[in-house]
């Protein structure tokens, strides 16, 4: 069942994120219009929109996590509760570290090419780029991309080993040390994950 939501739901939650990050990129042409007395409440009413849009995607991630936790069973239902939070967060930040990498090598890139169209050397270009941009380093991102799918595969291992529940599945994660009587800790933890 909770496959289901979860194909029906993460879409929403995609394009939820997409919408937040459109208007987090215009916050700053926002806030420059608020000089005019008309638009002047236009900062406040932007943040209000993105707690709203913030508050919706939440909102749809614990209906799944809670869907989830109780195919599962009730055994270490905060736990699961919290590795499917996770679960849900991993993918959304793979793709921001993608288009993050790609928007940094292309801007490294176009840098270089506008250097080179001025009619600098190679070697100009590449002691001004060094001084000015750091170059993405691709290996590193890749590195940071093997964890986060890493983690990802624990986490969904940990979930479907109903109704073990393997600990020893979470080594790795950064819920390998929980443990029942520190459950209140974790529940923080599950909020910080919600934001």
């Amino acid at each position: 069942m909770y496959e289901s939501i979860y194909k029906t739901h993460h879409p929403i939650v995609q394009g939820l994120n997409e919408a937040m990050e459109i208007a987090i990129y215009q916050e700053k042409p926002i806030k420059a219009l608020s000089y005019d007395a008309r638009l002047k409440d236009l900062p406040g009413r932007l943040k209000a929109a993105l707690a709203e849009l913030d508050s919706i995607r939440n909102a749809i991630f614990n209906a799944y996590a809670d869907d989830k936790a109780k195919a599962q069973g009730q055994c270490m239902p905060q736990l699961v509760r919290l590795c499917t939070k996770r679960i849900l967060k991993i993918p959304t930040e793979i793709e921001c570290k993608e288009k993050t990498f790609r928007f940094a090598q292309q801007r490294y890139d176009d840098k270089a090419e506008n250097l080179r169209k001025m009619g600098f050397t190679p070697e100009q270009v590449a002691n001004i780029l060094k001084d000015g941009i750091e170059k993405p380093c691709e290996e590193s991102h890749k590195a940071g991309l093997a964890v986060l799918r890493k983690e990802l595969a624990a986490l969904e291992a940990f979930t479907r080993d109903y109704p073990k529940h393997d600990q020893r599945l979470l080594i790795g994660t950064q819920f390998e040390n929980w443990r029942p009587e520190n459950t209140e800790a974790f529940d923080k933890a599950a909020e910080a994950l919600a934001q």
